[in-house]
């Protein structure tokens, strides 16, 4: 005999096929006396809808119970404390614990009404097994995959914002250097003894904020290894890379400046004048056309909006 649904050979006798537990006409069994001896008693009954119902639901809610915890695991174990990583696992636990006990207690009535001893509902139960534990296993681990991206961001974003806050810091330094600076170059210098002296109080300045100088340096390549190519960042921290570069261009002019100020006093009276107008003045001109430059990118970067470092910010106030 073969099934009338799937086809598969029956052994004699069989009331219902034992690979998709359709049932076997009574007429193909005639008086076969294995056919005789089922009752009523022994057909699997119908309407077991309400058990798989209910072990879907309870299944369900577990999945998303579980992959909320695993989600907060993850990012917890990266960017957030033990104090959170034990309230992650234990404000779900109770209910997790309630409906897998539902779960069993309605795997156990669904038993009842589709015994395992028939091979139909033994290949049934398998493969709702099977189904149900590949989908809770994806889920959990499509959300501790989550859990490890949003980790991951929100360490990135606290580490970014730490870099900020020290930029800040030399901001503030660099704000008084700037201010130094142009006090001591403002000065007149008819003599030129006065400007000699004037460039070594622009030495002794530039030596004392250097360590500062690359500290901020360092403090930018973080920035920049941290930010990366991100669409949102990366333009701001690039403009800011072009305004520090015309900063330092800056402060080496003025080191090749002072330079050559040892070098011009050095010289006889009469040579002197020749000298600054053939190796100083350029240099001069350079300073302040790098300068020039400077200021006309931090002017695009605040009519782009974009949020300057403190001393940035106070040296376009002034200008």
């Amino acid at each position: 005999m073969r099934c009338s649904r799937c086809g598969v050979e029956l052994g004699l006798g069989a009331v219902f096929c034992w690979k998709c537990g359709a049932p076997v006409p009574t007429e193909t069994h005639g008086d076969h006396p294995l056919a005789q001896t089922v009752g009523a008693g022994n057909v699997p009954p119908s309407g077991v809808r309400g058990p798989y119902l209910w072990l879907v639901v309870d299944l369900v809610i577990v999945a998303v119970l579980l992959a909320l915890t695993a989600f907060n695991v993850a990012w917890q174990s990266i960017a957030g404390t033990a104090q959170k990583i034990g309230q992650s696992v234990g404000a779900p636990l109770i209910p997790i614990l309630a409906l897998l006990y539902g779960a069993k207690a309605g795997w156990q009535s669904l038993l009842r009404r589709e015994p395992e001893s028939n091979p139909a509902f033994k290949g049934k139960h398998r493969r709702f097994q099977c189904i149900a534990g590949t989908i809770i296993g994806v889920v959990i681990v499509f959300a501790v995959g989550l859990g490890v991206k949003a980790g991951n961001r929100i360490e990135r974003n606290n580490r970014i914002e730490a870099l900020l806050a020290q930029a800040n810091q030399i901001g503030s330094v660099n704000t008084e250097f700037r201010e130094r600076l142009e006090a001591i170059r403002s000065k007149t210098t008819p003599t030129t003894r006065d400007f000699y002296l004037q460039c070594l109080a622009v030495e002794g300045l530039l030596d004392q904020y250097e360590p500062n100088r690359q500290k901020a340096l360092a403090l930018f390549n973080s920035l920049v290894r941290e930010v990366g190519d991100d669409p949102n960042v990366g333009p701001t921290i690039r403009i800011f890379g072009e305004i520090s570069d015309k900063d330092s261009q800056v402060l080496t002019s003025m080191r090749t400046e002072v330079a050559r100020a040892k070098q011009l006093i050095a010289l006889p009276a009469s040579q002197q004048m020749a000298f600054y107008e053939r190796e100083i003045s350029p240099i001069e001109v350079q300073i302040k056309k790098l300068a020039d430059e400077e200021m006309a990118l931090s002017r695009q970067a605040q009519e782009r909006g974009l949020k300057l470092p403190s001393d940035v910010s106070d040296m376009l106030r002034k200008h």
